[in-house]
């Protein structure tokens, strides 16, 4: 199976030299949001009052549906936060930028110089690169977004995982890979707070760095694999293995064995969370339709703000509590 990077077939590949301005061209992005009252049909809007829409201006497309006091960032705005981190050095470049559900959401992806060598000095080393993702919606349905993301060099799982960090044996703090800002209050006093988006992104990478390395140099039990791989995705409600989890568990299984590159990780806690991105990102837990062929924008779409990440956090803690 081809290994497809996390926005390939849903977003723009960008050359890395190019603003944010010019980014929003290659992937078209470059239109502004409006909000407008919504009227009944007989011309009312009394019933609707609180409520407004969130409009496409280049051609009045309809985005969302939002509350009244609702804040638009326009992508400009929003991307224009990179472009200032850039010019400081601290990023290498645009990587991609495309947009899900006819423009709802938007997203830009940039990626942070040079590689993490988890396994340094203990084994063959396994490259990760950093990559921070800045997703905003136009529909009310999430804050904009800024996902600290780092993709496996060797298959291209995407692991942007919340990490327990212990400080003390009565303190330990949940570091999430998710910076945020509100579409309401003062929206302009929050952005420029989350400028300060790579003194956390550094951090981050930091104890993700910690963190694969742990699991790197941990080996599993074949009974270990099993019980991380069940309690991940346990009985249905009715205490039933369903055939779709019987098939996700079989699946993971395999992939801890015979995943992309596992050779150098073979038998870590390190290849069994592999083994749950590459079933979350590569199209294994994914719909297809009748030719085989996958919804790249739905793909994307899981793998940066939906049901892909809640698998790999849910993985992500059940294998630290075994480790």
């Amino acid at each position: 199976m081809e290994m497809m990077k996390p926005w390939q077939g849903a977003g723009t590949e960008l050359p890395a030299d190019v603003s944010a301005e010019q980014a929003m061209q290659l992937a078209k992005l470059d239109w502004e949001v409006e909000t407008a009252d919504i009227w009944t049909k007989d011309q009312k809007r009394t019933d609707v009052d609180r409520w407004r829409v969130t409009r496409r201006m280049t051609d009045n497309a309809i985005l969302g549906v939002v509350p009244k006091g609702y804040k638009v960032i326009q992508n400009r705005q929003a991307f224009g936060m990179f472009d200032r981190v850039i010019q400081q050095g601290r990023m290498a470049g645009f990587t991609a930028a495309g947009e899900f559900s006819n423009g709802s959401k938007v997203f830009i992806v940039s990626r942070l110089p040079g590689v993490m060598e988890i396994g340094k000095g203990v084994g063959p080393v396994d490259e990760v690169e950093r990559f921070l993702l800045l997703a905003n919606s136009h529909d009310g349905s999430t804050p904009l977004q800024m996902v600290f993301t780092p993709v496996r060099v060797a298959c291209q799982n995407t692991l942007a995982l919340a990490l327990n960090v212990e400080k003390s044996a009565d303190d330990i703090t949940r570091i999430a890979p998710t910076v945020a800002v509100r579409h309401s209050g003062d929206v302009q006093k929050q952005m420029k707070a989350s400028e300060k988006v790579m003194g956390s992104a550094l951090r981050y990478y930091e104890k993700f760095g910690d963190f694969a390395g742990h699991l790197y140099s941990r080996q599993l039990s074949g009974q270990q694999v099993v019980s991380i791989i069940d309690e991940v995705f346990p009985p249905s409600k009715h205490d039933e293995v369903t055939p779709k989890i019987a098939a996700a568990r079989s699946a993971v299984e395999s992939l801890f064995v015979e995943g992309a590159s596992h050779e150098k990780i073979a038998g870590s806690a390190w290849a069994l969370l592999n083994a749950f991105a590459e079933f979350t990102d590569h199209g294994y837990a994914m719909k297809k339709d009748e030719e085989g062929a996958l919804d790249a924008s739905a793909r994307t779409k899981s793998i940066y703000l939906g049901g892909a990440r809640t698998i790999k956090n849910k993985a992500t803690r059940v294998i630290s509590e075994a480790v």
